[in-house]
C-alpha cells in the first residue's frame, strides 16, 4: 500500500466511532484492528498507529473500529503501519545477516549509495561498509548485535529511524570481549525491492571491554555464523 494513502476522521468532543463510520474510510490494514471503548486521551494533532491503540487496550473483534474521542479537532490518521513492520524487519534482517556473516544479505540491506558514521567510522558508500564489515567482523569474531526501542517516522517513500543497541564481540584467540550500547539513527528509502537503508549510524554511551584471561571460566561454544547453502 502507497504509504500516502491515509484516512483522516474528525470529530466531536465525547464522539464515539463505530464500524459504520470507518467503512471504506480507513486502508484496509486496519478495519480489522479494533480499539473497543479506548480513551486516546491525546493532544490535538497526535499522530496515532494501529499499535498505539492495542497499547491503550483496545482488543481484537469482529466488528471494526470503535474509538471514544475526547479532544475536539483531533484527528485520527490511519498510517500505514506496514511499512513501519517492513523498516523493522530490514533492521532485524540487518543485525541478523551481520552477526551470521551472510554478506550478500547484509549488502542487500542497503541502497548503494548509503552511508555509514558509526560513532565517527565514516563509509561514503555501500561497497566501502560492507567491504569494512567483512575484514573486520569476519572469522574468528563472535559478534552480538540486538536493537530494541525503535522510533519509526515514515514520510512518502522515505522515512528515519531511531534505535537502542546492544552489542558484544569476542575474540576468542585474542582473550578480549567488547560490550557496549549506543543509539542508531537511520534513514530509508522505498525501492522497487522494497525499503532500504540509506544511511545507518549510532554514537556510543558506553563500551566495556575484558581480558578473558581475568574470567578463567569463560567459555565459548558455537560456529559464531551461520552456515549458508
Amino acid at each position: 500500500m502507497d504509504a500516502a494513502q491515509v484516512a483522516t476522521l474528525d470529530h466531536q468532543p465525547g464522539q464515539t466511532l463505530g464500524v459504520a463510520d470507518l467503512q471504506g474510510r480507513a486502508p484496509a490494514p486496519f478495519e480489522g484492528v479494533v480499539g473497543l471503548g479506548v480513551d486516546l486521551g491525546c493532544g490535538g494533532g497526535a499522530l496515532v498507529h494501529a499499535t498505539n491503540l492495542l497499547d491503550r487496550g483496545a482488543q481484537e473483534v469482529d466488528h471494526g473500529l470503535q474509538l471514544r474521542l475526547t479532544h475536539p479537532g483531533f484527528p485520527i490518521h490511519w498510517a500505514v503501519v506496514s511499512d513501519i513492520d517492513d523498516i523493522c524487519r530490514l533492521k532485524y534482517r540487518y543485525l541478523r545477516t551481520l552477526d551470521t556473516k551472510q554478506w550478500d544479505v547484509f549488502e542487500a540491506c542497503f541502497v548503494p549509495a548509503a552511508t555509514g558514521d558509526y560513532d565517527g567510522l565514516v563509509f561514503d558508500d555501500r561497497a566501502a561498509l560492507v567491504s569494512y564489515m567483512k575484514e573486520h567482523l569476519g572469522e574468528g569474531l563472535i559478534t552480538l548485535h540486538q536493537a530494541h526501542h525503535p522510533e519509526i517516522d515514515v514520510d512518502g517513500d522515505t522515512a528515519t529511524g531511531g534505535w537502542y543497541l546492544q552489542d558484544r564481540v569476542i575474540v576468542e584467540a585474542l582473550r578480549f570481549m567488547l560490550e557496549g550500547a549506543a543509539f542508531y539513527e537511520d534513514r530509508y528509502v522505498r525501492t522497487t525491492d522494497g525499503w532500504r537503508v540509506a544511511h545507518t549510524g549510532y554514537r556510543r554511551t558506553f563500551e566495556v571491554t575484558y581480558d578473558l584471561d581475568d574470567i578463567p571460566s569463560f567459555k565459548v561454544t558455537g560456529p559464531g555464523r551461520v552456515e549458508t547453502p
